[in-house]
């Protein structure tokens, strides 16, 4: 026996409660023209589908007005409901009763709407869709198909829904007005190089792969474009993201296509040809790069070709490379952060510092051998205002210089914050080790206190 959704008040409700009931066994043509030759009932009965969508949610039996809801027929009404040219949005990303795992809608009914959506609401704009965290919706091909038919679609956000990526390629290719594409749940139903259609507007791109434990080849992607006030205002991010290091997706250069105003780059770098991809970018103001082992000539190599505009570079890598490269590359660092990195020469020359004020060190203090940390070049930067350094080992052999000269005023008259953090085992195997450690310790103090009375000095 069917469920009620709602207790008829007139003889319209009656016969809209007729063909709900029946809705699966009747021909579509017909409950269109029962429900769209009505504009009045038919927005009234909208408005009276959502309003049951938002409130049941809230009572554990799913019941509105004393009747239990059949949410998969109600939305089954709803193709019919928003029927209209004069519609510009559909929002579906706050309503618990269709994206909570109680909500009874079925995928097949929730695929229904969007194989038609391209020929019911021909001028939608926007469509934002939210879907349930299990079990997940999904959209076919078919559904896309029905999308990309929507010519003055600008964006389209899917959370929550499992889409291919053939999909959004359809989208790219025939939705000419398109800024805003959102999708956390893609397939790669064909090579993500197939799917390298932006256009130039898209001035912002965020690609990257999900479900690593996964057999499954799963991406994320966003994709916005940017307005040339935000290009002027240097605001242009691109991000890639690999988390697979079994995976040969070209995804670098998915994001960089036709996209060489970024200003940020957040990369890690697998191979040679991912970090190749963004030396198409000549106006980098940040970069974070993880570069793997064996990766540190791709990295000088990029570096060496956009490293120039670079004012903020935060890095992790296993290969050496020296201080001296690091700044003959990137002369305008305003902020140089090092993770895990073990550099080889304590060479920074000072020419190349001139605007450095940020300088950050911190290496695992788990790993047992490690190479000395040498830093004390980085020290003659004349506007440096904070170091934060954490390490094992420290190299201390020009340390009665390099006090001096901070004594002497001709180093770290700017400085304002530090933390040296050094970390030794309780484990040695012999009194020539411990005394290595309690000296290391003694001239580690004997930096601390001469940076302590180089900031107490220049505020008294």
């Amino acid at each position: 026996m069917a469920q009620r959704v709602n207790t008829p008040k007139c003889l319209s409700d009656i016969a809209y409660k007729a063909v709900l009931d029946n809705i699966d066994r009747l021909d579509k043509d017909l409950v269109r023209g029962a429900i769209v030759s009505a504009p009045n009932f038919q927005h009234r009965k909208l408005k009276e589908m959502w309003r049951i969508l938002k409130i049941t949610h809230a009572s554990c039996s799913f019941k509105y007005d004393g009747e239990v809801v059949d949410f998969d027929k109600l939305w089954a009404s709803l193709p019919f409901l928003i029927s209209s040219k004069t519609y510009t949005k559909f929002n579906l990303s706050n309503l618990p009763s269709v994206t909570s795992r109680n909500s009874t809608i079925s995928n097949s009914r929730f695929q229904e709407l969007f194989r038609c959506i391209g020929t019911n609401t021909p001028n939608l704009e926007e469509i934002i869709l939210y879907g349930r965290k299990f079990p997940k919706f999904s959209l076919e091909i078919g559904a896309f198909d029905s999308i990309s038919k929507l010519k003055n679609l600008a964006i389209l956000v899917i959370k929550r829904v499992h889409v291919p990526l053939s999909g959004i390629s359809l989208i790219m290719s025939n939705c000419k007005n398109i800024k805003k594409i959102r999708a956390n749940d893609i397939e790669t139903d064909i090579e993500p190089s197939r799917c390298c259609t932006y256009s130039n507007s898209f001035k912002f791109v965020i690609t990257y792969e999900r479900d690593r434990q996964s057999s499954r080849r799963q991406l994320s992607l966003k994709i916005d474009t940017i307005s040339q006030k935000d290009i002027d205002n240097e605001s242009l991010s691109v991000y890639w993201r690999n988390a697979d290091d079994n995976t040969n997706l070209p995804v670098a250069y998915c994001t960089v296509r036709g996209i060489t105003r970024g200003t940020e780059i957040y990369v890690d770098v697998q191979d040679e040809e991912n970090l190749n991809e963004f030396s198409l970018f000549r106006n980098v103001k940040r970069a974070e790069i993880i570069c793997d082992l064996g990766m540190v000539q791709n990295l000088r190599d990029f570096l060496r070709r956009s490293g120039w505009t670079i004012e903020r570079l935060k890095m992790k890598f296993e290969d050496k490379i020296s201080l001296s490269e690091l700044f003959g590359f990137c002369p305008n660092l305003k902020t140089l952060e090092f993770y895990s990195c073990y550099l080889s020469g304590n060479d920074a020359p000072v020419e190349a510092m001139h605007q450095l004020k940020t300088f950050v060190w911190l290496n695992d203090l788990s790993k047992i051998e490690v190479p000395k940390v040498a830093f004390s070049s980085v020290l003659s930067a004349p506007l440096l205002q904070e170091v934060i350094i954490r390490a094992q080992n420290f190299d201390f052999s020009d340390n009665d210089t390099v006090i001096t000269r901070i004594a002497n005023g001709e180093i770290l008259r700017n400085l304002q914050k530090f933390n040296i953090i050094s970390f030794c085992s309780v484990e040695v195997e012999s009194i020539e080790e411990q005394n290595l450690i309690l000296l290391s310790i003694e001239r580690l103090k004997e930096l601390k206190n001469a940076m302590i009375s180089a900031i107490k000095n220049r505020s008294s």
